[in-house]
């Protein structure tokens, strides 16, 4: 059974002045496109096997995991990637190739 989506807390009372303003700066600037994902992370496919495990206390089963390749053999190999999350791990699935390069940035959201 899937794991419950986990819930947002509401914002606590006024945290002194201008909390407010602080607030609506930080959500102007994510809606437009400006999210400091500046953790990013590198995988590289197992070469010669069918998955390669991502390891990260981020992770959770509603994750959004973006994987970017970094290399031509990571590029080839995007078609056939596909993944799972669970708490603190992803599961990448991908067709075996003997290239030792398949290498990919990782953003992992929510």
């Amino acid at each position: 059974m899937p794991e419950q989506r986990p819930q947002i807390p509401p914002v606590p009372g006024q945290n002194g002045p201008g909390w407010d303003v602080a607030v609506s700066d930080r959500v102007n600037r994510i809606l437009n496109g400006k999210m400091n994902v500046s953790d990013v992370l590198t995988v590289t496919l197992r070469p010669n096997e069918v998955t390669t495990v991502l390891y990260d206390s981020r992770i959770g089963y509603f994750s959004h995991i973006s994987l970017e390749p970094i290399t031509a053999n990571a590029a080839a190999a995007r078609a056939s990637l596909w993944w799972t999350a669970t708490s603190g791990s992803a599961t990448l699935t991908h067709a075996s190739n003997a290239a030792a390069d398949q290498t990919f940035s990782v953003a992992v959201f929510g």
